[in-house]
């Protein structure tokens, strides 16, 4: 009885176009997942805490740009006057530091890591005027 037989060709491309297809398929879900996590530096200012909303979050090449960003903010504020990489976060709504504390227009600069903060050292300014703010 003739029986019909496999092509070990085809067979062998049809498994390498499937595993080729499927890591394909992966590497894409893990560089999805890994675009939309959270950036780590938001924890330094308090993003991570669930009740805490995060309107906007972005790094400034210079600290001294932060009035670019913040057009009403005041001047006065020489830790910004800086040529360093710092990350900002802007909190949406009010921002609970402790059970009796709430900051509210709260805007966390997050310098970067040093010997006494290894994470980086977090700036928060609070009642920041957010009037023509733009990310």
């Amino acid at each position: 009885m003739d029986r019909p037989v496999s092509r070990p060709d085809r067979l062998d491309r049809r498994l390498v176009a499937t595993l080729a297809a499927t890591m394909l398929l992966a590497s894409g879900v893990l560089a999805t997942a890994a675009a939309l996590a959270p950036d780590s530096r938001l924890a330094g200012c308090g993003g991570a805490n669930p009740n805490n909303q995060v309107r906007s979050a972005f790094e400034l090449a210079r600290a001294r740009d932060f009035w670019s960003h913040f057009p009403s903010a005041p001047r006065g504020a020489p830790e910004l006057e800086t040529d360093e990489t710092v990350y900002v976060v802007v909190f949406e709504g009010p921002v609970q530091v402790s059970k009796s504390v709430t900051l509210h227009d709260v805007v966390c600069v997050l310098r970067p890591p040093s010997d006494l903060y290894p994470d980086g050292e977090p700036l928060v300014y609070y009642d920041v005027p957010l009037e023509g703010f733009k990310p």
